[in-house]
C-alpha cells in the first residue's frame, strides 16, 4: 500500500500561475467615495441663475475601468457610456447634463474627457506611462 502525498503548498511569496510569478499577494481596499476629491467638469444655471457646479471624482479607481469594460462588453457601447457618466458624475449631475441644453460637439467632448480620465488616457491620447 502507498500513502497518499500532498504536496506542500508554495509561500503566499511566491505562487506561480502559469509561466507569471506572484511574489505577494496584493491586498486591496473597498473604494470610499466619502473623501473623494473631486474636480468641476460643467456648471448649469439653476432656476434664479445661479451656476451649479457638478464634478467628478479627481482619482479614478481602475474598478470603474473595469465595470465600464464588462458594461461594454455585455450590453454595449451606449450602455457603458451612460453608467459611466452616471458613475462619475452621481446621478444629480448625470440628470442635470440630461437637462441641459449642452449641444452634441460640447457633449463629445464632456464623454471623451470623461472616457479619458476613466480609462486612464494622458493629454497625449497615449495610455500612460508606466513606472520602471
Amino acid at each position: 500500500m502507498t500513502a497518499n502525498t500532498v504536496k506542500a503548498a508554495k509561500p503566499a511569496e511566491q505562487r506561480v500561475l502559469d509561466r507569471a510569478v506572484v511574489r505577494k499577494v496584493i491586498k486591496l481596499n473597498r473604494r470610499s467615495r466619502a473623501t473623494e476629491e473631486r474636480v468641476v467638469l460643467f456648471t448649469v444655471p439653476d432656476e434664479s441663475g445661479v451656476d451649479q457646479e457638478f464634478s467628478i471624482p479627481a482619482k479614478v479607481s481602475a474598478g470603474i475601468s473595469l465595470k465600464m469594460i464588462r458594461i461594454f462588453r455585455n450590453d454595449g457601447e451606449m450602455s457603458a457610456i451612460a453608467a459611466m457618466l452616471e458613475d462619475m458624475l452621481g446621478i444629480e449631475g448625470y440628470q442635470a447634463l440630461e437637462e441641459s441644453d449642452v449641444d452634441q460637439e460640447t457633449f463629445g467632448e464632456i464623454v471623451n474627457l470623461v472616457q479619458e480620465i476613466v480609462m486612464g488616457v494622458t493629454e497625449a491620447g497615449k495610455d500612460a506611462p508606466t513606472e520602471d
